[in-house]
């Protein structure tokens, strides 16, 4: 067998180490760039979940005002009896009880903490930012959820006739209203739980929980669109 001369073998092994060499660094970068798309997708998913949580927040921030404001007509009405016996329909809130906010976008956010994904975000700062927003919106969301009352199923035991599913307000008229209270025999009885101190302590409690609404949307509107500024200034650098 021929021998084959140091200064060949040793050109040959160079070549082959700097082959391995290229091949690791190609493998690096296209794992470089994989990471970098998926940052940047994460980013935009980010970014299009809190866009709606703000949308939601400055919606509810209307919603609370005009139920307590509603709320409060309802209980002014109640002082004159003879008014509520002669037309019960006064004392049906015009709005809609279910209307509860839902909780925050959580998809993106989530699949990033348990896949691992958040570390993807290069920026320490914006990483804490985005874990800590994320848990105090959460706290907020529970915070009011844990203020709901039971109104929604009072008015539809109040107004059974007049009632579409639990306490949803139809688009009825108050001569309608009145007509279908009055309509069943068990009127009188509900008439006066309508006129009890019950009944208004459970309007006040819902007016609370509307002025709640309003005032927890506002605090989670500012954390979202102070995310969103944050997210998008880092978003501009990606590109």
């Amino acid at each position: 067998m021929r021998k084959m001369p140091l200064g060949q073998l040793s050109a040959e092994f160079v070549v082959i180490v700097v082959g391995v060499l290229v091949a690791l660094a190609v493998d690096q970068w296209r794992e470089s760039v994989g990471a970098r798309a998926a940052e940047a997708q994460y980013v935009s998913r980010l970014i299009d979940d809190l866009t709606i949580d703000s949308l939601q927040s400055e919606r509810f921030i209307e919603a609370g005002a005009a139920k307590a404001a509603a709320l409060a007509e309802v209980m002014d009405a109640l002082d004159d009896s003879a008014a509520v016996r002669l037309r019960p329909s006064t004392a049906w809130p015009d709005m809609n009880f279910t209307y509860t906010r839902p909780p925050p976008q959580t998809t993106t956010f989530d699949e990033l903490r348990n896949t691992g994904g958040l570390g993807l975000i290069r920026s320490d700062d914006l990483r804490f930012e985005i874990g800590n927003t994320y848990r105090l919106l959460q706290h907020h969301y529970e915070r009011l959820e844990d203020r709901r009352t039971r109104i929604a199923f009072t008015v539809a035991e109040l107004f059974p006739s007049a009632s579409w599913g639990l306490g949803t307000t139809p688009d009825l008229s108050s001569a309608q209203i009145d007509s279908a209270f009055y309509a069943t025999p068990d009127s009188g009885a509900r008439l006066q739980r309508l006129m009890s101190a019950e009944y208004r302590g459970l309007l006040n409690q819902e007016r609370i929980y509307a002025r709640s609404m309003e005032a927890i949307s506002r605090q989670m509107l500012d954390l979202t669109v102070g995310l969103l500024e944050g997210l998008r200034a880092y978003q501009s650098t990606l590109r």
